[in-house]
């Protein structure tokens, strides 16, 4: 198991490498276990990219429900006793690559978006995954803010190099990653250092230190976005428009989205 420097969070330590028992799913499957595993990059066999998303998401890692949870813990009740899916933190999910046609995965309860693609699936059934061309398989759950470090050498785009002298905090910069979809009243306000995040349909309310900013949203279509009231330019990405502007006390960032429909993925 591959263990990259600075890759685990500060605070509570997490627990030890351990065993975790797969249930079995009749009398007739054997349980069997399984190393946990504790960085992404265990997960997708430590690609670089995978370590530099691991980095770059350790903002999320330290908001206060993530630190108190183990980094990645097995969702239970697959129907695949093979298949493994994994929670990071709350409202990420993540899947082992797979070079098979198809794959059973149950999802937990909620919508999850997929991180690279936009496409949704609805949680609390089990649905066929084709992740042949899934490098990275990753969903998030549906209107989440993800606080991310901007580590890569692109920070708006796919392209990454691992570098880890790279800062793996939001102190002087920030990425917010917003999701489609409204977050549940539990998930809207986050600490992420010293920061609080509120989250409405249509507006971001940041309040704390300064960091200078920069707010995408993934796979939405924005007409018009206004800070403090003020209009703001609205810039161009691969994973969906943003805006940056320097943090300082209180912002509140409104937009308006282009109508346009979307198809949950089954």
């Amino acid at each position: 198991m591959l263990v990259a420097q600075g890759l685990v969070a500060q605070g509570p330590a997490a627990p030890a490498p351990h065993q975790m028992q797969l249930d079995a799913q009749d009398s007739s499957t054997e349980a069997f276990a399984i190393e946990a595993p504790e960085t992404l990059a265990d997960i997708y066999g430590g690609s670089r990219e995978a370590i530099e998303l691991h980095r770059s998401l350790m903002p999320y890692l330290l908001q206060p429900d993530n630190r108190e949870r183990t980094p990645l813990q097995r969702v239970q009740g697959q129907a695949d006793p093979l298949a493994q899916a994994y929670l990071f933190g709350r409202d990420i999910l993540v899947l082992t690559p797979s070079s098979n046609a198809q794959q059973s995965v149950t999802m937990p309860e909620g919508v999850w978006v997929n991180f690279w693609t936009g496409s949704q699936i609805m949680g609390g059934q089990t649905v066929m995954l084709d992740l042949r061309d899934e490098a990275l398989p990753m969903w998030v759950r549906s209107g989440t803010v993800i606080p991310r470090a901007i580590t890569e050498i692109a920070p708006l785009g796919r392209t990454v190099a691992a570098n880890v002298n790279a800062p793996t905090t939001c102190t002087e910069s920030c990425l917010y990653d917003l999701l489609p979809g409204l977050a549940s009243p539990d998930a809207v306000a986050t600490m992420v250092e010293g920061r609080t995040l509120l989250r409405s349909s249509n507006a971001l309310e940041i309040k704390g230190g300064r960091t200078n900013a920069t707010v995408r949203w993934r796979f939405e279509s924005i007409r018009e976005a206004r800070l403090n009231g003020q209009r703001v330019a609205i810039h161009a990405s691969a994973e969906g428009p943003y805006v940056t502007f320097p943090h300082s006390g209180t912002s509140i960032l409104t937009w308006q989205t282009n109508d346009r429909s979307k198809a949950y993925a089954r």
